[in-house]
Order: C-alpha cells, then structure tokens, then sequence
C-alpha cells in the first residue's frame, strides 16, 4: 500500500494513546498539567487538548524508529506548552513575523519557563525529557529558536516533538486553514531539504511498512 495513514499502525497508535493516558492518569501528573495548563486560560480547550495529541504523535514517532523512549517524549509532550502561561496574551495572538523584538525575547523564553513551571511543581523531569521541552522549537539547519541549535546538538526527543506538533498543526481543524489528513501531513513535512523532511519520511516509510506487514499476514 502506498498510504502513510495511520490506519496501517493502528495498534501502535493505541499503544501510544495508552501511554500519554497512564501518565495522566497519575494522580502527581494529571493535577499539576492541569493546574499549569489552567493558567494558560485553556485547561479544558486548545492547549490541554493539543497536549494531549502532541504526545501521542510524539510517542508514536519514537515507537516507530525505536531510537529513543517513547515515555521521554510523551512526558514531554505534555508539559511542553505550559511555559506560554507566562506569556502575555497580546503577544500570543500576533503572528512571530509581527512581534517586536521584546516581543520575541518573551515568547522565545517559553521552553524555558515551561521545564521552570514544571520543576516548580516538584514533577522529576529526566533530563533527555527537559531537552526535549527546551529545543522543541530548535531546527537541524540552525534556524529555530530560543538557541539557534544546530544538528547533533538538538536531543533527539526534541526533534520528534517538533515533528509531533508539526503534524498536530496540519491535521487539526482550526480556523482559516485546510485540516490534511495523516498521509497529505508526512507528505508536506517529508518535502522539506532539512533534516527534520527525512525524519519525516522514515516515519511514513516505517509506517508504510506496517501496513505490508499486515496485509502478509492476512
């Protein structure tokens, strides 16, 4: 088959939903993401509910390559936007290429004040999990943000993150902006030259190939 659906690794999909949902449903988790995510004025809208999505879809990247744990980008997937709190909400309404230079100095700081928010809530962070909340802006060819990191420096947990939330902003429904499906997703981030595109298209390869597994079998 030639699709890169997420049909095809049906139960490696429920097996990433299982995991984000035994994390939240520790009872040391599950109050301090919602107390932090409450005080981003979104606990029971966009920010918990994209939490939730992103660490499946982070957790699933990691089963799929099965080069780092799943658990460590799962965790971090659920805390990775609790830092926006912090950030003025006149700021988080413009488009980046509109903020002011203070502006984005604020913004910029979120990864960082999300590990703060959660260290501060006594929750044990390993530390491939904290890197991972701090460079999930960070880009291979140097170009992300708040260090401007570049390749090996960038933990391998942060670069699916950013992936997660990638594919979580083209395949959810939101104002103004055409929903993709998993397949037109992988295919968009697969098409980018930097590293994060071949990421993306071992992903769907090793999604692909889940599917033929299954039809072999049958």
């Amino acid at each position: 088959p030639k699709s890169g659906s997420f049909e095809n690794g049906r139960e490696l999909l429920d097996k990433a939903q299982n995991m984000v949902r035994d994390w939240v449903g520790q009872e040391s988790i599950s109050g301090v993401l919602e107390t932090l995510l409450g005080q981003t004025g979104q606990m029971a809208g966009d920010h918990y509910d994209q939490s939730l999505r992103v660490s499946t879809y982070g957790s699933m990247f990691a089963f799929l390559l099965n080069e780092v744990k799943p658990e460590d980008v799962a965790l971090a997937g659920l805390f990775y936007h609790v830092g926006l709190a912090r950030c003025p909400e006149e700021i988080l309404k413009k488009p980046e290429s509109e903020l002011t230079n203070e502006e984005r100095a604020i913004f910029y700081r979120h990864p960082e004040d999300s590990v703060t928010m959660v260290k501060e809530k006594k929750v044990v962070l390993m530390p491939n999990t904290a890197d991972a909340i701090l460079q999930h802006h960070e880009r291979l060819d140097g170009q992300g943000f708040p260090k401007q990191l570049r390749s090996q420096k960038i933990a391998p947990e942060a670069v699916l993150l950013k992936l997660a939330d990638d594919f979580d902003q083209r395949t959810t429904l939101s104002a103004g902006k055409k929903r993709m499906s998993a397949e037109q997703a992988l295919d968009e981030m697969g098409g980018a030259i930097s590293g994060e595109g071949d990421i993306a298209r071992r992903i769907k390869r090793a999604i692909q190939k889940m599917g033929q597994g299954s039809d072999k079998s049958n």
